[in-house]
């Protein structure tokens, strides 16, 4: 089949609460068959919200496509809503309110093991090299093993827990004497400069605000 238009794909998203993040190249030959009647069965949506995130890695893409008026060419009325993270958008998505949404894969991925019928459609970026852990000023680690017991602060559901996990399992850290304080990544700038935690784990531009915050790479 031909690939699908702007509004056919928007149209498509809306009616099956899909995710636009990253995946899958073409929207139609493979999908489920319940998506496909989900499309079949919805009104054709002219007005809508896509949800976003305000690190410019992931939605600049929403916003420029608003700005040079790619959505109105498609007769597409489209308002852009932008959080502090990704994870903000999971229950969002789960309750219906974002049916058209740009985040990291890792929050469709969470949503969609809780039987949300959220899908990823197309890729926006690659942002893995971004992901870091920022330590406070003065903080002195001899080996991984010295995490433990330390405070990091994270968003719930961050993709970066992932690394972390990985690493501990390779280096033999116990994860579960690590504190995870569950904080957005503008509040973790500002916990590590006060010294409220030893920690923060985040992506760009935060890693980067953390360092100049007095923290460690």
């Amino acid at each position: 089949m031909g690939e699908l238009t702007r509004r056919e794909f928007l149209a498509y998203v809306s009616a099956v609460g899909a995710t636009t993040v990253l995946g899958l190249p073409h929207l139609r030959g493979g999908l489920w068959p319940q998506l496909d009647s989900a499309l079949a069965a919805a009104p054709e949506l002219k007005e809508l919200t896509a949800w976003g995130v305000i690190d410019a890695q992931i939605s600049s893409q929403q916003v420029i496509a608003d700005k040079k008026g790619f959505f109105a060419a498609q007769g597409m009325g489209v308002r852009n809503r932008l959080v502090q993270s990704g994870p903000d958008i999971g229950p969002l998505i789960a309750g219906g309110s974002a049916p058209v949404s740009f985040e990291t894969n890792i929050t469709v991925i969470i949503v969609q093991a809780s039987g949300v019928p959220a899908i990823i459609v197309t890729p926006l970026a690659n942002i893995a090299g971004t992901q870091a852990v920022v330590g406070r000023k003065g903080l002195t680690l001899q080996s991984a093993k010295d995490l433990e017991g330390m405070r990091i602060g994270m968003v719930n559901g961050a993709g970066v827990l992932i690394a972390i996990r990985n690493m501990a399992k390779e280096l033999g850290v116990d994860i579960t004497k690590i504190k995870f304080i569950n904080m957005a990544p503008v509040d973790q700038v500002a916990a590590i400069s006060h010294g409220e935690i030893d920690a923060m784990a985040a992506w760009e531009p935060w890693v980067t605000k953390g360092i100049g915050a007095g923290g460690t790479f």
